[in-house]
């Protein structure tokens, strides 16, 4: 509907501004139909070709609408410049031109509110994106409604195509941003700082039913973490024991997050103290005992 309204109004009026706008609202019916279908996808259970998941769908779509983003905002710039340098340019009826962002911009940032909601309380990347999608919508709409009053009352016509370049500017920008975090997920960089403290600290409230722990490494896929780390216990437990400790440590750290993969490998130690050949530092008494009483 926005698209529409949009492109008949952007003709009518002549107005760089409003064209900009037209296409942005086509971009952002473009974005929303494809997160549709990625969502959908991406929530799909691991199989035998993805054991991972469908995760990384999302981060593609993600960046598959960042892309678009970026190619808006060249085309809105492109349009702009054209106007600026063309002689003679006017803009008509600009009560329409007012009635249709004026109207987008009310539109859109419901929609943005709505996007960026779920896409918090379900950590997708891929409706994030959309929701910025919006969000922009939501400035450019506006800043187009505020050149085409001043243009109303200064007859200054170039404010037009000004708007449109400040628009393909912050467009733009919102498209770098968004490449970024899609290649960061895509690439497996680590989860932000703040979240490996958080599995850190659950380590370390289980610390008397381990020895140490090395070779922590964490992505993200989606909505789901991933983590793997190496868990060194006393060669003297059972594997039943040793077991549980993973079982508490991987509830505990699920409890953190929407959604955790986690993978514990267990190590047996070597020799974790001077005297741990004849007595087993870990439980405290003779090593020969240690096999009776755990």
């Amino acid at each position: 509907m926005l698209t529409s309204a949009k492109i008949a109004v952007a003709i009518a009026t002549g107005s760089v501004g409003v064209l900009s706008e037209a296409i942005h609202s086509g971009l952002d019916l473009i974005s929303s139909l494809v997160t549709f279908f990625v969502v959908r996808a991406s929530v799909r259970p691991a199989d035998w070709d993805h054991p991972f998941g469908h995760g990384k769908i999302e981060s593609l779509s993600a960046m598959l609408e960042a892309v678009l983003l970026l190619v808006a905002g060249v085309y809105i710039c492109y349009e702009g410049v054209s106007t600026w340098t063309q002689p003679g340019h006017r803009v008509h009826y600009l009560g329409w031109g007012l009635a249709v962002t004026g109207f987008s911009v009310v539109v859109n940032l419901g929609v943005y509110f709505q996007n960026r909601g779920a896409a918090r309380s379900e950590e997708s990347l891929a409706i994030e994106t959309n929701s910025f999608h919006f969000l922009t919508d939501v400035f450019s709409s506006l800043a187009v409604f505020l050149s085409l009053g001043a243009i109303h009352f200064t007859h200054w016509v170039y404010l037009d195509p000004l708007v449109a370049l400040v628009i393909a500017l912050y467009v733009f920008w919102v498209g770098v941003e968004q490449i970024k975090k899609c290649v960061a997920e895509l690439s497996d960089t680590t989860l932000p700082d703040a979240e490996v403290a958080e599995i850190k600290n659950v380590l370390a409230l289980h610390k008397s039913e381990y020895l140490n722990y090395h070779d922590l490494r964490t992505r993200k896929a989606g909505a789901v973490r991933h983590l793997e780390l190496h868990l060194e216990v006393c060669s003297e437990q059972r594997v039943t024991q040793a077991h549980a400790v993973c079982d508490i440590i991987e509830a505990d750290v699920t409890k953190c997050f929407r959604e955790a993969d986690i993978t514990i490998h267990i190590e047996p130690c070597g020799t974790h103290g001077a005297k741990c050949k004849t007595t087993c530092q870990f439980y405290n008494m003779p090593r020969n005992q240690v096999g009776k009483n755990v």
